[in-house]
């Protein structure tokens, strides 16, 4: 059988994003390769996700084999113009110009499969338009393995519309994609499938196909990439939102003013809290970190702002991520010192961010 070099140099670099090297199961080391007709399927899991990538062949038989996924990656990078292979006594031979690999297998029946059929809704959506909500709202979720329901998105229907939210209870992000209808139903999408749909989908651009159910998937291209979902519920993060209807401090900025100045306050911000003060008075905000040895760093953004000065204190790092999340002009929506702030842009519509404010 015979293929382009690039066709498996490309797929292979896919693949190899979804092979744990340090498996105690030797098999899911390995890429299993199913020939069909004028069409190879290269398939890589790791149980809780499953990548299949087709790609075109030139073969005289059918053939189902399995190779280690490391090697095919690194024989298809050094391969010159055409590869050929060749399965024979357990054993996979690749061939290119004067270059020849023999390497041992494993049983292609060992090699655990998960179903394409996933029995639920689908919606299409732009490549990267699914990539930046994703990116829009993972900053909110929970890196703590004891909140595993909320390592994820929470991908839902809302008004019959697409919604994904995230939070980790200290901060919340929420975005509802009117454009996008979606009347299925309600999945945690684990942290690991958000980071390998970026990742994956890095050099495409185009419609991908979203179905959920059991499982999630994403066909694109000659690409479909399926994951568990989150055995869990996700709380009521509605609760939240409308609890900051009453905040009525109304304060605008740019995204790009803030993030910098935080960036640089936060250079001197103690490592486990990042607390950083705001001053918030009329056309600018004050920026004041103070370190742990006496230290202390100032910055000032200048902002839409007429009301009485206040004060709000929270976790710098926290807001650099919302801040970056809102879009380009931030409207941030403030009640009192306690009291979560809410942060909307009109460059991103639907979109919502809370953060819990720090006392003390």
């Amino acid at each position: 059988m015979k293929f382009k070099q690039e066709d498996i140099a490309r797929a292979s670099k896919d693949l190899a994003l979804l092979i744990d090297k340090s498996s105690t199961v030797p098999i899911l080391s390995n890429v299993c390769v199913r020939v069909t007709g004028e069409v190879a399927t290269f398939t890589a899991t790791n149980l809780d996700q499953q990548a299949a990538i087709a790609v075109p062949v030139e073969s005289d038989c059918d053939d189902t084999f399995t190779i280690p996924g490391d090697k095919l990656a690194s024989i298809s990078g050094a391969a010159k113009g055409e590869l050929s292979m060749e399965f024979k006594d357990g054993f996979v031979t690749a061939k290119s110009a004067k270059s020849k690999w023999k390497l041992p297998t494993l049983a292609a029946s060992d090699f655990p499969v998960l179903s394409d059929d996933i029995d639920g809704t689908s919606f299409e959506i732009d490549s990267e338009r699914l990539k930046g909500i994703f990116e829009n709202v993972a900053g909110a979720m929970s890196i703590e393995d004891a909140q595993y329901y909320l390592r994820g998105i929470y991908v839902h229907s809302v008004n019959g519309n697409l919604k994904l939210a995230t939070t980790d209870s200290k901060v919340l992000s929420a975005i509802e994609c009117e454009d996008i209808k979606y009347d299925g139903p309600g999945v945690i999408v684990p942290a690991g499938n958000v980071a390998q749909v970026i990742k994956m989908m890095a050099g495409y651009n185009g419609p991908v196909t979203v179905s959920i159910g059991e499982r999630v998937s994403y066909q694109y291209g000659n690409v479909t990439l399926s994951s568990k979902v989150v055995d869990g519920s996700f709380p009521d993060y509605q609760r939240v939102i409308d609890s900051s209807a009453n905040n009525d401090k109304i304060v605008r900025f740019s995204c790009a003013d803030m993030a910098g100045a935080i960036k640089r306050a936060t250079i001197l911000a103690d490592e486990k809290t990042r607390a950083i003060n705001l001053d918030i008075g009329k056309g600018r905000i004050l920026l004041t970190v103070a370190a742990s040895d006496g230290g202390v760093a100032t910055d000032e953004v200048p902002c839409e702002y007429a009301g009485e000065p206040f004060k709000y204190r929270c976790n710098g790092v926290y807001l650099a991520n919302q801040v970056n999340a809102a879009g380009d002009d931030v409207e941030a929506a403030f009640y009192d010192a306690a009291s979560p702030v809410r942060l909307t842009s009109a460059s991103n519509k639907g979109y919502i961010g809370l953060l819990t404010g720090m006392t003390g």
